[in-house]
């Protein structure tokens, strides 16, 4: 399930609390720390695989969380530098910026 582009259907998930902190994981065996992310398994849709992620890479329970919004265009593009803000409790929002060099 692989576009012509090189990407798969993915979920990456940013959790906040209350207080606008966000939870990023160490990956085993790395120096390196992201959000719960993974592939959509054919059949299944963006939701159901974001509550399946954070099951099996953080435990939660699917009742546990508040969805507070939900990109459905984000893609990596070489040289742009992606920011999520999650500060608004009314969604999320994204932006783009050219990178440097």
């Amino acid at each position: 399930m692989i576009d012509r582009d090189g990407y798969r259907p993915n979920v990456g998930i940013i959790i906040c609390n209350k207080r606008n902190e966000v939870f990023w994981g160490k990956r085993v065996r790395e120096y390196a720390w992201q959000f719960p992310q993974g592939g959509i398994q054919e059949g299944e849709s963006p939701k159901e695989a974001m509550y399946r992620e954070l099951d099996e890479e953080v435990g939660l329970d699917p009742s546990a969380p508040e969805i507070i919004g939900e990109l459905d265009h984000l893609k990596t593009v070489p040289n742009l530098e992606t920011t999520i803000d999650t500060s608004s409790r009314s969604g999320l929002s994204i932006s783009y910026k050219r990178k440097a060099g």
